[in-house]
């Protein structure tokens, strides 16, 4: 009979090594796709906030109004020099409870006062108004967001030609919000980054230091024509 073999302690623990390096390795694996997953999740909802905006200039159009002047109105008052969704002020959102424009109130309204109430509501989302806790704490929103209206600027198809002038009906609507880690701007002309300056220079590094790099501004643009 062959005498009975067992493991040795130092076979042990080199198994316990492999299984706690390989552990290590999945966690890491898991961290990262909690990011990306988050990343996705935030992209989706600045997505969905741009889009409300450009369906709100669309049907705020009249064959017989003076629509190019009424969607001024959106570029007017969320410049890129004074995005909309800073919480220290946010002058549509807290200024639309007695305001002149509160169509949500008034019997009519005219497209001029519509412009105005979308941008509110619009400042709203940016703040994560629909999305707080029971201690107005804001949840699942978007991190800092602000937003954008641009007038008269060139559409993707033309923005390669330095020859094409900027349509005046064609507005530029950009969602910019913090990002969790540095993403590099690229020279390539694909990185909107190079096109949108909604927010440029507004958000923070990890070092908590002023991103100066714009690694850390993420957005999103569509652009709508106005007819």
């Amino acid at each position: 009979m062959s005498p009975n073999r067992g493991l040795t302690l130092i076979e042990v623990l080199v198994t316990l090594v492999i299984l706690m390096l390989g552990l290590l390795g999945l966690s890491g694996l898991i961290i990262k796709a909690s990011k990306l997953n988050f990343e996705a999740y935030q992209r989706q909802q600045a997505l969905a906030v741009a889009g409300d905006m450009a369906e709100r200039m669309y049907a705020n159009q009249s064959p017989t109004a003076a629509n190019l002047t009424t969607a001024s109105i959106y570029a007017a008052s969320a410049p890129v020099t004074l995005p909309l969704g800073d919480p220290l002020l946010a002058p549509m959102w807290n200024g639309l409870i007695g305001s002149g424009h509160n169509c949500a109130v008034l019997p009519s309204c005219t497209p001029d006062k519509i412009a105005l109430y979308d941008l509110a509501l619009w400042e709203g989302q940016l703040l994560g108004a629909g999305k707080r806790s029971v201690g107005n704490a804001g949840v699942g929103g978007l991190s800092n967001a602000r937003g954008c209206v641009e007038g008269g600027v060139i559409s993707p198809v033309t923005m390669l030609s330095s020859t094409v002038a900027a349509p005046a009906r064609t507005f530029r609507i950009t969602v910019a919000w913090q990002g969790d880690s540095p993403v590099p701007v690229s020279t390539r002309d694909e990185d909107l980054r190079n096109v949108a300056s909604c927010a440029q220079g507004l958000y923070m590094t990890r070092d908590n230091t002023r991103d100066t790099a714009d690694e850390y501004r993420r957005l999103v643009v569509l652009y709508q024509v106005i007819n």
